[in-house]
């Protein structure tokens, strides 16, 4: 399951913090060649600095998180499809360093690393515990009633406020 769950992180994520992505659900082999590479060089990046050093000299995928964040500080008003760096760049509560292209570059690059890896492994190990765990189970169906009543019709508006 974490393997689905790597690809579908991949897709579903970067679409909703910046509107794009490498899409793997649309291509043949799910993007395997990026899974090939990543998965096992995750390991360094908790340990190598390598953003900041190496910003003059930034990959392809990181050029692109720039052109995002520039793309989505250039939209007026409230855009339809709402972005998670569209909520970033217009909070007043953050101070003008936080808001930055290069620091929102960074912490795009991370949400990018994050949801293949962390998320999917949560999910997977999620569809383990919840069935095996009926009590656990129960609680979060309760909560979930809660927070989305009508689950085939949920209410976004109380997420944005």
């Amino acid at each position: 399951m974490k393997a689905v769950f790597r690809v579908a992180t991949k897709d579903i994520i970067p679409a909703y913090a910046l509107g794009e992505g490498r899409k793997p659900l649309n291509k043949e082999d799910c993007d395997a060649g990026f899974f090939d590479v990543m998965i096992p060089q995750r390991g360094a990046f908790g340990t190598h600095n390598m953003v900041d050093a190496s910003y003059c000299c930034v990959p392809p995928f990181m050029q692109d998180l720039t052109a995002n964040i520039v793309a989505i500080r250039d939209v007026e008003g409230d855009p339809e499809g709402y972005k998670i760096f569209h909520e970033i760049m217009r909070s007043k509560d953050l101070p003008p360093s936080d808001t930055e292209t290069k620091r929102l570059a960074n912490e795009a690059m991370v949400i990018m690393i994050a949801e293949s890896g962390t998320t999917a492994s949560t999910l997977a190990a999620m569809m383990y515990h919840l069935p095996s765990n009926r009590e656990i189970l129960q609680r979060l169906k309760e909560e979930l009633k809660i927070a989305m009543p009508d689950r085939r019709n949920p209410n976004w508006t109380i997420y944005h406020t």
